[in-house]
């Protein structure tokens, strides 16, 4: 939901049991003059009942953020807010560097 992309096609036919829909999404185009937008819509794709979009979004539209508190010392406190990864097979990788 709400992905932008460098291509028109995004999903190619899934298997019957998942189900799986791009929806209001937008696709990067090339600027042709000074004031054009980046993006253009792209169709939805796939079935986006209201009712399964609800359901897929429970958890977001439920869940409360905890108040942040201390943490040990020796603990690492590492958060990451609006993150973007692309053009790749793993996503993000962290591994700890002991000295």
């Amino acid at each position: 939901m709400g992905i932008v992309a460098d291509s028109v096609v995004l999903l190619v036919p899934p298997p019957p049991k998942p189900h799986v829909v791009v929806t209001k999404s937008r696709r990067m185009v090339d600027l042709k003059t000074e004031g054009e937008p980046p993006t253009v819509p792209l169709p939805d794709q796939g079935n986006a009942e209201p009712e399964w979009i609800l359901s897929m979004l429970e958890q977001l539209r439920s869940d409360r953020p905890r108040a942040l508190t201390a943490i040990p010392l020796e603990a690492t406190d590492l958060r990451f807010y609006r993150v973007k990864v692309e053009n790749c097979s793993t996503a993000i990788h962290l591994q700890a560097q002991h000295p």
